[in-house]
């Protein structure tokens, strides 16, 4: 876990996550479980890929921290099988259990044209991407532009105001999210940019959502 994300993690102000530590060394383990737990984190650990895919399915936790180099599958590949159950709306889980898997599939079909509506450049993609998750493609901005549509993405959730019975951070379902740029050159791929995309989605998570 990169330095300023633990610091981050070890804020006060911070709502308990639940954090999922996959590492196959031990000693690894051990250390940042122990740090994570005395910030007031709970802790799940697992010391495989394929173990860290079944308490990923099982628990739903808040936030993974994952080791690159593992036998077996590596991190990269762990990483790849997490993004189809990956959830951009926050503590979605904690809806489905108050109001049923039913109305919060509502939910998400509600989000995709918000989205859809905010992206009002005729290249801009707004999309449901995975289960619980979403991606806007906005060719040719800065990373300043990005933040903007992200600030009115925010905007347009609030006043839209769907209400969330079981949120830590609002009375309304909110969005965490992640933000890479780049010019393309041939070395870059479609999943460098989910990669980058999902540390900084990792780090928003971190800093209490929303």
């Amino acid at each position: 876990m990169p330095a300023h994300m633990s610091e981050h993690l070890q804020a006060s102000s911070l709502p308990a996550l639940r954090i999922l530590v996959v590492d196959d060394q031990a000693s690894a383990r051990c250390v940042l479980a122990a740090q994570l737990t005395a910030a007031g984190h709970p802790v799940l650990w697992a010391d495989s890929g394929d173990r860290a895919l079944t308490l990923f399915q099982q628990d739903k936790p808040d936030l993974v921290s994952l080791d690159v180099e593992m036998p077996g599958h590596d991190g990269y590949w762990v990483a790849s099988q997490l993004r189809a159950s990956e959830a951009g709306g926050d503590y979605l889980k904690g809806f489905n259990d108050r109001l049923g898997h039913a109305e919060g599939n509502i939910c998400l079909q509600r989000i995709t044209p918000l989205l859809q509506e905010t992206c009002r450049r005729p290249r801009d993609c707004a999309a449901r991407y995975g289960g619980e998750e979403f991606a806007l493609i906005l060719p040719g901005p800065p990373r300043s532009g990005a933040m903007t549509m992200s600030r009115a993405v925010l905007r347009t959730l609030a006043s839209t105001a769907i209400a969330h019975p079981d949120s830590a951070v609002a009375a309304h379902v909110t969005l965490s999210g992640g933000i890479t740029t780049g010019i393309p050159d041939p070395s870059t791929t479609v999943e460098s940019l989910l990669r980058h995309a999902d540390d900084a989605w990792y780090t928003a998570k971190s800093r209490g959502r929303n």
